[in-house]
């Protein structure tokens, strides 16, 4: 029996080459079923309604997760479901609410402090 260097069956890889990309998927897939599954449970624990307005979550207004101080890791540098994890940890630490994006958007900054103060000269 000669080599034949044309002969893709001679030696031991003749098994077919794993799909990386499919298996790299699956894996996508799951981290991302389970960074939503721990969202959709922090909302449902976080009465998955607006702390300020009530409003629900729908396509229109979309509920945010809001740190009451300031937290001490940077989203952009995390994957969504380290992101979940890390606002796990900070729910039980009750260092997180719920906000609206309208109200998420008024949070911080000038407007903040207006629609806060509104808030505390109309109920006082």
């Amino acid at each position: 029996m000669s080599f034949d260097p044309t002969d893709f069956s001679f030696g031991a890889n003749t098994a077919p080459k794993r799909d990386r990309k499919a298996e790299w998927q699956k894996r996508k897939h799951k981290v991302y079923l389970q960074a939503c599954e721990i969202r959709d449970r922090l909302r449902k624990e976080l009465g998955n309604e607006c702390n300020e307005c009530g409003a629900k979550d729908s396509d229109e207004n979309h509920l945010c997760f809001n740190h009451l101080e300031p937290r001490d890791w940077e989203p952009n540098k995390k994957n969504l479901l380290q992101r979940m994890k890390l606002y796990e940890r900070d729910y039980k630490a009750r260092k997180i609410n719920l906000l609206c994006n309208e109200c998420n958007g008024f949070d911080g900054g000038w407007y903040g402090l207006q629609r806060k103060l509104k808030k505390k000269l109309s109920s006082g």
